[in-house]
């Protein structure tokens, strides 16, 4: 099997630069999610959290969540959406 394209769009990119520079106490972990969950969704993203909407998925690794768009027969993975996760 090959590996996944991760891609991010524009507004979920400048969202986590936000969160990133917004959060300096938990700056560390959202890096750290921010690598895994990248690294992952680049193996297997159909693995990774739950299916939402047809090919979109959603997974949470506090301190953050995201949405992210799998097109499996491109093998690409695009990350929609980025927000912090406080629950």
């Amino acid at each position: 099997m090959s590996a996944f394209t991760v891609t991010w769009a524009p507004d979920a990119h400048r969202n986590l630069a936000e969160l990133y520079s917004l959060n300096p106490a938990i700056r560390r972990d959202i890096e750290q999610v921010t690598n895994y969950l990248e690294a992952e969704m680049g193996k297997d993203p159909l693995s990774l959290g739950v299916p939402e909407v047809e090919d979109i998925r959603r997974v949470v690794l506090p301190p953050i969540a995201i949405l992210f768009k799998v097109r499996e027969e491109d093998r690409l993975v695009k990350v929609l959406w980025v927000k912090l996760w406080d629950e």
